[in-house]
């Protein structure tokens, strides 16, 4: 499966910088999606109603009346997030295993976590909203039928619940830290130059001259992919022992 890479920054529109030319039509899904966009750049625990006003050159009054309080965009957008999370894992084999479908499911997630980077600085950071939202009157709670999607495949695969939990966890956990690491740039493969001299600096210690040149050139994406087949092999061992007899 293909992995994103780290997006640049967004096309500003024509005209006055940081102005939409469309401000005037301006409604809530319009400025939960303008916020959700800076999420590419800028973490979502930094961004106010006063910097998505900026953003579309309008005044934050405007932001607050078509979408209330902060902790309503805040969910708005992770709950948007999850949206596009459903839509990407849409399509999949009618007769997959679950193996195939957590790796599918787990690597979709990283993506789009790499993706909006700054949704998953929150997620590493904050508590509030990382999975069930505050949805509005009729709106579907998106990551809470993430959540229901993924421990039905684990529910249908045997997995006790004990199991299925220990998965998520480690799975969420996983997709977080590795996305957060190189979204911010401290993967080792982003700092190659640096580590590169200091394992020449170090050549007279055996287990830096061994490996640090090696861990200068990992890819962290692909580590990623290999450490999530490991997890699902870990959970498929488990399940053989301590699933249903």
């Amino acid at each position: 499966m293909a992995l994103a890479r780290g997006p640049g920054r967004p096309r500003k529109s024509r005209g006055q910088p940081g102005v939409n030319p469309r401000a005037g039509n301006l409604g809530r899904d319009a400025i939960v999606m303008r916020a959700l966009e800076l999420c590419r750049t800028e973490s979502l625990a930094a961004i106010s109603m006063v910097r998505v006003a900026e953003s579309l050159g309008v005044q934050a009054g405007t932001i607050r009346h078509h979408v209330g309080v902060r902790d309503e965009l805040l969910t708005g957008v992770i709950n948007t997030f999850y949206s596009l999370l459903h839509e990407r894992l849409k399509i999949s084999g009618d007769n997959a295993s679950w193996k195939s479908e957590l790796r599918r499911i787990g690597a979709t997630w990283f993506n789009l976590k790499l993706e909006y980077s700054g949704v998953t600085q929150y997620f590493a950071t904050e508590d509030r909203y990382r999975i069930f939202q505050k949805p509005r009157s009729g709106e579907r709670d998106h990551g809470a039928a993430f959540m229901d999607r993924v421990f039905v495949v684990l529910r249908n695969a045997g997995f006790t619940p004990s199991l299925a939990a220990e998965c998520w966890h480690q799975l969420a956990l996983a997709t977080t830290a590795a996305a957060n690491e190189i979204s911010t740039r401290h993967s080792t493969g982003q700092n190659a130059r640096f580590l590169l001299q200091r394992a020449q600096e170090f050549d007279h210690l055996a287990g830096l001259s061994f490996a640090l040149p090696a861990l200068a050139k990992l890819d962290a994406e692909a580590a990623f992919i290999n450490s999530l087949d490991s997890l699902i092999r870990s959970f498929e061992e488990r399940l053989r022992i301590e699933g249903p007899k």
